[in-house]
């Protein structure tokens, strides 16, 4: 499915020449991983070099409708008028982001009119993680944003259990596996910021998943979940180590959700499979590069 020029409508080469800038291109036929041009260097450097003005124009559409919807900002000194478009601007350019978010007075949004309701702009009730995305990617297209390292999109199914009880569990998912570490997504995430028990460790347990493994024999393994899903054993961290993560997590709007990422230096593993880790690791992610760059 990865390279056969023949598909051109699911190849990779067709994804990159004329698929939306905002899909994900899926690597095998059971859906369970995806990649997108933005996640990698190489082919985020194609894309912004053989991107037509149609493609463009149709991303840039996908956001331009909040140029109209209007927002009000104020802090104790004064009351500014905007709009959620420029709001997203500044919060995808880091120099803007950090003047907005560590400002010494707390800002609040309005999005109904200026005399409110008014909320703290950290609280993100006003943040749509789709939309923000496609200002990155859009961003990515004008040369205003650093290329990514490789990442991977990935569904593992897992939970956080307090010391390894498994009446303490919160119930996550693996999304992304990238270079450097893994993302994982906590539907409600406030447990972990109220275990206090001192000297403790968090142990992340995958869950069971169904795999069909005949459905891409043929692919190379890091287009295989399960793959993925041997290489990534059980691990543990210690408590205080994952908490001081989630203090810089991405919280949902209503600050039930999290998405955290935990860098692999950080991540302990039982036995002899510590060891192997990074290798099995480096290797499919080399094993996806290579597949991806012969079907370009």
């Amino acid at each position: 499915m990865i390279g056969k020029k023949t598909d051109k409508e699911t190849s990779f080469e067709h994804y990159l020449k004329k698929g939306n800038l905002a899909s994900d291109f899926k690597l095998n036929s059971s859906n369970n991983l995806s990649f997108h041009w933005a996640n990698w260097d190489y082919t985020a450097d194609y894309i912004k070099t053989h991107v037509d003005k149609k493609r463009a124009e149709k991303l840039e559409h996908a956001i331009s409708f909040l140029k109209d919807r209007k927002i009000w900002l104020k802090n104790p000194m004064e009351q500014k008028e905007s709009t959620l478009y420029e709001l997203y601007e500044s919060y995808c350019d880091p120099r803007l982001k950090n003047l907005l978010f560590a400002s010494k007075d707390e800002i609040l949004v309005s999005m109904d009119n200026e005399t409110g309701p008014y909320h703290t702009l950290k609280s993100m009730r006003w943040f749509d993680r789709d939309l923000c995305s496609r200002f990155i990617f859009k961003r990515l297209l004008e040369n205003r944003a650093p290329v990514r390292q490789f990442r991977l999109n990935i569904n593992i199914p897992l939970e956080a259990r307090l010391d390894g009880n498994p009446f303490t569990n919160i119930k996550g998912a693996v999304t992304q596996i990238s270079d450097y570490g893994i993302l994982v997504f906590f539907p409600y995430c406030a447990q972990l910021k109220l275990w206090e028990k001192k000297e403790a460790d968090v142990v992340f347990v995958k869950k069971p998943i169904s795999i069909n493994q005949e459905v891409d024999m043929k692919l190379p393994d890091g287009f295989k979940l399960q793959s993925w899903y041997h290489a990534l054993a059980n691990f543990w961290l210690p408590l205080a180590t994952v908490q001081e993560h989630l203090n810089k997590a991405q919280l949902s709007p209503d600050e039930q959700s999290c998405y955290l990422f935990l860098p692999y230096k950080d991540l302990h593993f039982f036995g002899l499979k510590e060891r192997n880790f990074n290798q099995e690791i480096e290797t499919l992610i080399q094993s996806v590069k290579q597949g991806l760059k012969k079907a370009s």
